[in-house]
């Protein structure tokens, strides 16, 4: 006998472990019918189906029982889509468009929170009227993500995201408070302790791409890193050490940019390509 829609419902949502107010707030309905649903006493809305089946990498036949759960891939190609636009505003209405498909996603909601914080930072592209709403969307997803990603680099990621919100926003206490839930030491990650591990077992290859790859992760955080500090003596009128650190930022990114060992993320590339362009304008002001 196939399981009705209700029961598949609450086994996804078991294992994933959220709550029924987690999956509610997830979906935009209440939690009330969350309960209904799992307890066979109503259905979702023929229009909440594909929704709740993208939420959970399903198709909708699983959600009837009809076959075995399948992941769905097209979320990478919604967020390559997004990621390749020329402004952030276009970014960030396409990755709410998949939001509307796909709730819940995490890909889809770190791109959001991200992209909303560089609009904010970005303040001379979004009107006033606007940059409310933009907060408010960008802090929710970054909530979502921490009330149930089990994934550690995630929350890392979210954590740091939300705290570059907050402070676009002058919610000062609210970074801090949140900044005091990261870790002092992130370096030994997935990618790390698995080059490490195909080292020992002599898989040199399969070690030596996961090194690739968290080189690639790394390199944009030391970057930033290098020219919010050239920013740091720029306000303090030290305008040598802000060049230098400036025109050390421009070399490191366009020699990632020729030789990136994971070509294939486009994020990062335009990532840096915006850094090096934020460089050489703060170069230009210095001079003036």
């Amino acid at each position: 006998m196939s399981k009705t829609i209700g029961n598949m419902i609450r086994q996804l949502r078991c294992s994933r472990n959220l709550t029924q107010e987690q999956l509610a707030e997830n979906l935009n309905v209440t939690a009330q019918a969350i309960s209904k649903w799992e307890n066979n006493i109503g259905m979702p809305d023929i229009s909440q189906v594909v929704p709740i089946a993208h939420f959970f990498g399903v198709s909708t036949d699983i959600l009837f029982g009809i076959e075995k759960a399948s992941a769905i891939d097209e979320i990478q190609n919604l967020i390559d889509n997004a990621t390749a636009q020329e402004t952030y505003t276009e970014e960030y209405a396409l990755l709410k468009e998949a939001l509307r498909t796909y709730p819940g996603d995490t890909r889809l909601l770190l791109e959001l929170l991200s992209c909303g914080e560089c609009l904010l930072a970005d303040g001379d592209t979004v009107k006033d009227s606007e940059r409310s709403i933009i907060f408010k969307e960008s802090e929710r997803a970054g909530k979502l993500i921490l009330s149930y990603s089990k994934d550690l680099g995630v929350l890392i990621e979210a954590t740091e995201w939300l705290i570059k919100l907050y402070c676009e926003v002058g919610e000062f206490e609210k970074a801090m408070l949140l900044s005091e839930s990261l870790p002092e030491k992130t370096g030994f990650n997935k990618d790390a302790a698995h080059a490490r591990i195909y080292e020992r077992d002599k898989k040199y290859e399969h070690s030596a791409k996961c090194y690739s790859k968290n080189i690639s992760q790394f390199q944009y955080q030391l970057i930033n890193s290098i020219v919010l500090c050239g920013n740091m003596y720029a306000q303090d009128k030290e305008k040598k050490k802000a060049y230098e650190l400036y025109l050390l930022a421009i070399n490191i990114s366009e020699i990632f940019l020729k030789n990136n060992p994971v070509s294939e993320n486009k994020s990062l590339q335009k990532n840096l390509l915006r850094s090096v362009e934020k460089c050489k304008k703060s170069i230009e002001i210095l001079g003036k």
